[in-house]
């Protein structure tokens, strides 16, 4: 009886150690992939900051011709 009280010690053990692993690379992945998320969002915005200076660029350049 004693030897099968110690196993499912050390089965309970293995599922326990498992289980975490598991949970720590899951909640891992996530927060890599929320910050991978946030440098998608930081990338969209400086592209539309850099479209407006552009826009506004082109305007500036072609009221100047315009004067002249």
């Amino acid at each position: 009886m004693s030897s099968q009280v110690r196993a499912i010690g050390f089965l309970t053990a293995v599922l326990v150690v498992t289980g975490s692993g598991i949970f720590s690379v899951h909640s891992m992945q996530k927060e890599e992939r929320a910050n991978l998320h946030q440098g998608v969002i930081r990338d969209q915005a400086l592209m539309a900051l850099k479209e407006q200076q552009r826009r506004e660029h082109e305007a500036k350049t072609s009221l100047l011709s315009v004067q002249r």
